[in-house]
């Protein structure tokens, strides 16, 4: 009896070191991730007195021609490069410089065009729960966020944009809400009256068919794979 006793023990004491080692090299690799991203911002982009980021582009693309696009929200962590691939599985455990990374990248669905935006360009991250990535969508399901953050700026290679909040709301994959063509503008409108319907809070931006949109993803729960999703829905401005 002694003797399983024992090995109970030595079972549970490996299981804890086990864990814990596995924490902090999370931890470890979580802070070496974010370290990239903060050294890429400082070297590559610049802030104006309006507390706009602008990337250089030139630069940017030296480090990685998959970067065609920078998202920034003033007063929150959302300040990152937006990557396109040749599909949409290279940027989920991968960040701009190619190393494996649980973050990932924020990057655009290869479907949608950078010159010419579609109807409804889809950019993806991942929320990992210490208000990095995608992790500040899940505060816009709060009107008291919305109210003070009604604006997210967009950069490409070839335009500068603003986006104008107009829905937030949780769903599941099973939701064809990242839809980035439509073969009527019937459909479209269709679309975008459903993506106001769909919405948690109340938004001042007004929206048509005549409007492009960007619809910002990300996962509902940051600690495990659900299909659960909390989407952000934005106006495209382009701005002069």
């Amino acid at each position: 009896m002694k003797l399983v006793l024992r090995l109970c023990q030595i079972i549970l004491i490996a299981v804890i070191v086990i864990s814990v080692y596995q924490i902090y090299h999370l931890h470890l690799a979580d802070k070496q991730a974010e370290e990239r991203y903060k050294n890429l911002q400082q070297n590559y982009t610049t802030q104006s007195a309006n507390n706009e980021v602008r990337p250089q582009f030139t630069q940017l693309e030296q480090v990685n021609k998959d970067i065609v696009g920078w998202i920034h929200l003033s007063d929150s962590t959302l300040n990152y490069p937006v990557l396109q691939a040749k599909d949409n599985k290279t940027y989920l455990q991968h960040d701009f410089e190619h190393e494996a990374s649980r973050k990932g990248s924020i990057f655009m669905d290869y479907r949608n065009a950078i010159a010419q935006p579609d109807l409804n360009t889809v950019i993806y991250g991942h929320h990992v729960g210490d208000n990095t990535m995608f992790d500040v969508l899940e505060k816009y399901l709060k009107q008291s966020f919305y109210d003070k953050h009604k604006n997210i700026q967009f950069d490409t290679k070839y335009h500068k944009y603003r986006l104008e909040v107009l829905s937030a709301y949780q769903t599941t994959t099973k939701d064809n809400y990242i839809q980035t063509h439509f073969k009527t503008q019937q459909a479209y409108d269709k679309f975008l009256k459903e993506t106001m319907r769909k919405s948690v809070i109340n938004t001042t931006t007004e929206v048509s068919a005549k409007d492009k949109i960007v619809t910002l993803s990300t996962c509902e729960d940051a600690y495990s794979q659900t299909s659960g999703r909390i989407v952000v829905v934005t106006k495209l401005v382009e701005l002069k």
